[in-house]
């Protein structure tokens, strides 16, 4: 039998649709999009992470707590406080170098001198020395009295105030032969510092002229003048 080229194509036809997508090769996955050339990759503008210390850099520094201090008041203990705030109490003299403090790790309450990092607390907060003028001048306010003979014979006996405002006032009695002669003295008075018991005072009366005197110091209530060679106690 002879097979027409018609027949063998309706013959294709028929097959393909009986027996379908059996016969039907297997569709190909579709591969990602890769970007293109010239676009920029969006895990290119993230930066890279910062790369760690290097094995010999320094280690991080350690976080130490501040010391907390108690303290004793009136046989009562207080606190705790840091040391800032224990700083303003060595100001206010609430704590001195004798007040009892505590902090972890002391074994008893001590003298708050006795502790290395509160000195400097107690130095900021003393001031600062009297100058020696000041302190010859603090000690010459009062009242004082004293008696010499001169070479003539006469007694002279001083009664003197000095005042704190640097007046001073007073009586000197010359005595001879029974016979006492009162002169009453006033004026202004200043000290300068000669060494550590010595200064030279100076007297400058209304009426007259300045005497300069080298007055050394025994004891807070006694003084020696040095100049006229004779002494003057306190009266008050």
């Amino acid at each position: 039998m002879i097979v027409k080229p018609v027949q063998l194509l309706l013959a294709a036809v028929v097959a393909a649709t009986v027996v379908g997508p059996a016969f039907a090769q297997t569709p190909k996955p579709i591969p990602p999009a890769q970007p293109q050339p010239g676009l920029a990759d969006p895990a290119a503008l993230t930066p890279p992470p910062v790369p760690p210390p290097t094995a010999g850099g320094p280690p991080p520094v350690p976080q130490v707590a501040a010391p907390m201090y108690f303290y004793v008041a009136n046989g009562q203990p207080f606190g705790p406080i840091p040391i800032d705030s224990f700083r303003a109490l060595v100001r206010d003299g609430t704590v001195t170098r004798q007040t009892l403090v505590w902090i972890a790790g002391m074994p008893n309450w001590d003298a708050a001198e006795t502790r290395a990092e509160l000195i400097p607390l107690f130095e900021a907060a003393a001031p600062p020395a009297v100058p020696q003028a000041e302190v010859f001048r603090q000690l010459v306010v009062g009242a004082w009295t004293g008696e010499a003979r001169n070479p003539n014979g006469v007694i002279v006996s001083v009664q003197v105030l000095y005042n704190a405002d640097g007046t001073y006032s007073g009586v000197v009695t010359q005595t001879f032969q029974g016979l006492a002669s009162p002169s009453p003295i006033e004026g202004r008075w200043t000290v300068v510092a000669v060494n550590e018991n010595r200064f030279a005072l100076t007297n400058s009366p209304t009426m007259g002229q300045p005497s300069t005197e080298t007055i050394r110091v025994i004891d807070q209530n006694t003084l020696l003048n040095e100049t006229q060679n004779y002494q003057v106690r306190r009266v008050r």
